[in-house]
Order: C-alpha cells, then sequence, then structure tokens
C-alpha cells in the first residue's frame, strides 16, 4: 500500500471508529442458532422482534412511524459488519445494529408496518429490494455498498427522497472511488467480478450530481428538517462520500442524532443537537437529508 494510501486508510479507521464500523466478532453458537431460508439467514430472535413491531406499530392509519420505530431500538447493541461472510445471502440482524443497518432497517419496516397485512416474508422480501441493485443478490458487488448508490437506487424506485439540494445543500463533486482505490483492505473484494461490480456502481454514482449542506449552514435547513429524516454524514475523506448515518429525531424543538454508536455500543439519541453534535467532528463536510416514502 503506498504511503497516500496508508494515510488515508488511516484517516477513514479514525472516523470510521468514531462512527459506524468496528472489527467483526465471530457470533456464539450459544447465542442464537442461525436460520436459513429461501437464501435467507436469520434467527428467531428476530422473527420475534419483528411479530413484537407489528403488535405495537401496524394498527391505525398509514403514517410515518420512523421515529417511533427507531426508539423502539435504542440501547440495542451496536455490532458492525453483520452482513459480511460467503456466498452473498440477505442476513437478517434486528438483535445487533451498525449504523447502516439500523437506518436500513427501521426505513424498511416502517414501510412494511404501513402494508394492510405486514409478514416477515414481506420484510426480508422489502430489504433484499432496498439493500441490493434491482432487488436481485448477485455476489457481493451486488449489494448497495456506497449510501449515494443505496440512495439513488431507491429514490428511483420512489421509495425515498434526497431533500438536500431542496434544504439549501450545495454541489458536491468528490470523485466517489475508495473501494476500488482500495480493494486491498476489502477481503471480500479479491474476486475480479465483484471488483468490477464496485467499479460500475462508483461509475454510475459519479455520474450523478451530489449535494450536501455544510456544516456551517445546517442551522438555517433545520427549520425543514423533519422527525425521521435520514441524516448522512459527508466526510473530507477523499474518494468516500458517506462515514456515517442516523435518524433526525425532533426533541424540544431541536433535531437531534439518533443511531447506532460505535463509541457509546448501541443505538442513542444525542445529548447535544444536530448541529452542536457535528461542530464536535472536524472530519465532516456537512449532510445529506434523505426522506423516506410510504
Amino acid at each position: 500500500m503506498s504511503r497516500k494510501a496508508q494515510s488515508q486508510f488511516s484517516i477513514l479507521m479514525l472516523s470510521l471508529f468514531l462512527f459506524c464500523t468496528v472489527k467483526m466478532n465471530p457470533v456464539k453458537a450459544d447465542q442464537y442458532t442461525i436460520l436459513q431460508k429461501d437464501s435467507v439467514y436469520y434467527t428467531m430472535q428476530d422473527v420475534h422482534i419483528f411479530e413484537k413491531l407489528r403488535n405495537d406499530y401496524s394498527k391505525g392509519k398509514k403514517t410515518n412511524k420512523i421515529t417511533q420505530i427507531g426508539r423502539f431500538f435504542l440501547n440495542s447493541n451496536y455490532f458492525g459488519h453483520t452482513l459480511e461472510g460467503r456466498p452473498e445471502r440477505l442476513r437478517i440482524n434486528l438483535i445487533e445494529l451498525d449504523c447502516v443497518t439500523f437506518v436500513e432497517n427501521v426505513v424498511v419496516l416502517n414501510r412494511v408496518l404501513n402494508q394492510r397485512k405486514p409478514s416477515f416474508k414481506t420484510y426480508c422480501d422489502t430489504l433484499r429490494a432496498f439493500r441490493y441493485r434491482n432487488g436481485n443478490i448477485n455476489g457481493y458487488g451486488s449489494r448497495l455498498h456506497y449510501f449515494s448508490d443505496w440512495m439513488i437506487e431507491n429514490q428511483e424506485k420512489g421509495r425515498v427522497e434526497d431533500m438536500t439540494q431542496k434544504l439549501g445543500g450545495i454541489p458536491y463533486n468528490k470523485t466517489i472511488n475508495y473501494m476500488s482505490a482500495h480493494s486491498e483492505i476489502y477481503p471480500l473484494l479479491k474476486d475480479s467480478v465483484d471488483l468490477l461490480q464496485i467499479k460500475k456502481a462508483e461509475d454510475f454514482i459519479n455520474q450523478h450530481q451530489k449535494f450536501y449542506i455544510p456544516t456551517e449552514n445546517i442551522d438555517k435547513a433545520e427549520k425543514d428538517i423533519k422527525d425521521g429524516d435520514v441524516i448522512a454524514l459527508v466526510p473530507k475523506l477523499e474518494g468516500l462520500d458517506i462515514t456515517h448515518v442516523g435518524l433526525a429525531i425532533l426533541l424540544n424543538g431541536q433535531i437531534h442524532f439518533m443511531h447506532a454508536s460505535s463509541e457509546k455500543r448501541k443505538v442513542i439519541i444525542s445529548d447535544l443537537p444536530l448541529t452542536k453534535y457535528l461542530e464536535k467532528n472536524k472530519n465532516v463536510l456537512g449532510i445529506m437529508v434523505i426522506r423516506t416514502i410510504i
């Protein structure tokens, strides 16, 4: 690895320690039994959690339940890299969450629990549709690894809307290529087919104009950020689009940040309002704001 790549990698690891990703620990065999059905890996605990959510939140009129579902997961254990493994499969884990799986699961559950007859199968099918390009699992490279790719794909499918520009965002012209440029640090990218898929995904992202709200302008946009909006943190790090994601939650008239914290090792709501929370991190340029559609 070149000195420049080593330096970039060190910065990334520091950012991810503060935010989203930690080393992967093996699941203990006596914790729960992994089940496999229709190429979906899950546990009975996952099924029970879904049933609890269905009983609590699937009744009544169709409405945005993002923050209620997010609160359900408060204090859930933080655990990184739960999606990794060979072969590539839809992996369900509602017991332990990282920043990405917390947001993705809450968004998907909000959509599913607003359906007339929500089921665990429907949840799995919807999660697959959100997580993989065109909902098809075709190796590691078919997963939407970059948040920008996830956002573009799901916006095109009518599931979410990028609100960043409407809230005062400015053009975000960084070239996204971190995974392919540093493929040596991604063990599952040793397969040339997967690497080619990642490069195609990066090309796809870079063909789209992206926007972000600079940190110093967030206070102006805050009044238009809604309870339950997805907040994605845009880093200064070259080649990378997003380092951390969470949910906006309105507390005492101010937007706070609900997220799976690697530092606190659990899902939390920030003590500080979002603007103050971001001011503490000098490696963040600003945010993207994504709104779910149900």
